[in-house]
């Protein structure tokens, strides 16, 4: 905590010197989250104990911004209450590796339309299936990148982004770098609003080094298409995605995406339905020109939480379905109960894409989404959410859980988001 007040006097001391020629502003946030775990992201089994956890999410973020550059500055610390590692039988003393740079960006206005963002940050297009800031975990995900942005007047606008990454600034010549870890993203994004229709592709190239052997790269494309339709209560939304090239191991890609989905507000209820897709390795294929594919659609740091089930037992789809590609059929509904609480209830239907050998049969279970919220104002809200997940025989069998499944794996937490403005000037 003491790193923090030291980077907000630092942060206040080099901007407010400047602050006659632009404007500063400093924000924080702070969100603590109770769990009950008896089955999140794993599901419960006769084995297990349910498991009660606090963990929390510690921002502090100040942008400054002027007629030709932006700054923007977040640190944070994230923490499960307890985990200190610097502890004593008389105290604890802190996490050693507990805060770190969530953002650090400068941002150059080039021209009007153009500009030019360097730095760690944020990346979000279209519905986060390929880049996302994954804001449910108290981490979040943000990418070192160069991005180009344009934005032409006719409501349509292009952006360029990259990265390559290395493990240290110390080492002087090429070396290896986490074969899990990506090493280069090179990507195009389109985007144009044509009256109710907002239209936008995507074109991205990820980068994986050869294990043991940095001077292979591994490069998998991804292209995609998002049509989202929005008209007064209606709103349909289809998104579509191919992948070739290579996977981590060297191996040929052919895989896809898919998804689609439409909801209707009524007053103050709003019904939704839709299915995605995420195509999976066969495993009763065994054709050489099949299995020398990898058909396992990648969606690399996309998000998954809010797609595929509060419970994240698919935030890891090749494990969680033993690379057999997932379908998820689902109903969402959204009720106001009033001005400042909303009710959401969800229903998933889970079920492999493809045979895998563990098991012929296909789905994978159902889980149900409860959550309400309660915005106190602008920067204070409350949410409790409750899921429950009964899986089949055939996910136990797949996730290999340890003993045998209990008919319902559950989840409970309790989550509070204060997110003020400290300072605006």
């Amino acid at each position: 905590m003491r790193k923090i007040f030291l980077v907000t006097g630092i942060c206040f001391l080099m901007f407010s010197g400047i602050q006659a020629f632009g404007q500063l502003t400093l924000s924080a946030e702070l969100r603590p989250r109770f769990e009950v775990r008896n089955g999140y992201a794993n599901l419960a089994n006769d084995t297990t104990d349910p498991m009660f956890i606090i963990s929390q999410r510690t921002r502090l973020k100040a942008i400054y911004t002027h007629k030709v550059f932006g700054v923007g500055i977040s640190i944070q610390d994230v923490r499960a209450w307890g985990d200190d590692d610097k502890y004593t039988s008389t105290g604890t003393g802190g996490n050693s590796a507990s805060i770190n740079l969530s953002e650090g960006w400068l941002e150059l206005y080039i021209t009007p339309a153009l500009t030019a963002k360097a730095g760690r940050q944020f990346l979000v297009y279209d519905d986060e299936r390929i880049f996302s800031t994954r804001n449910w975990g108290q981490g979040a995900v943000t990418y070192d990148a160069l991005v180009l942005k344009y934005k032409n007047e006719k409501k349509w606008d292009i952006d360029l982004g990259g990265s390559w990454n290395n493990t240290s600034d110390r080492n002087y010549f090429d070396t290896d770098y986490p074969s899990g870890k990506i090493k280069m993203i090179l990507y195009g994004h389109f985007h144009k609003q044509i009256s109710s229709l907002n239209v936008s592709a995507i074109a991205a190239a990820h980068g994986f080094t050869k294990d043991n052997n940095y001077r292979i790269l591994y490069t998998r494309g991804t292209y995609g298409l998002n049509l989202e339709y929005k008209k007064e209560d209606l709103r349909i939304r289809a998104t579509g995605y191919y992948q070739n090239g290579v996977n981590k191991t060297g191996k040929k890609v052919n895989a896809y995406f898919a998804s689609v989905v439409g909801a209707y507000t009524f007053h103050k209820f709003t019904l939704g339905a839709g299915m995605d897709y995420v195509s999976g390795q066969d495993a009763t294929n065994t054709t050489d020109s099949y299995m020398d594919k990898d058909h396992l659609f990648d969606l690399f740091y996309g998000n998954r939480h809010s797609y595929y089930g509060f419970m994240d037992l698919f935030s890891n789809i090749p494990k969680s379905t033993d690379n057999g590609g997932l379908m998820d059929i689902y109903v969402n509904t959204r009720y106001k109960l009033a001005e400042k609480h909303n009710l959401q209830l969800d229903y998933h239907y889970f079920s492999l894409a493809r045979n895998v050998k563990a098991d012929p049969d296909k789905p994978l279970g159902s889980e149900v989404d409860l959550l309400y919220r309660y915005t106190v104002n602008e920067f204070l809200s409350c949410d409790l959410g409750y899921s429950f997940m009964k899986p089949t025989e055939t996910m136990a069998v797949v996730n290999d859980i340890g003993g045998h499944a209990k008919d319902f794996s559950h989840w409970v937490y309790l989550m509070i988001t204060l997110k003020p403005t400290l300072l605006k000037m």
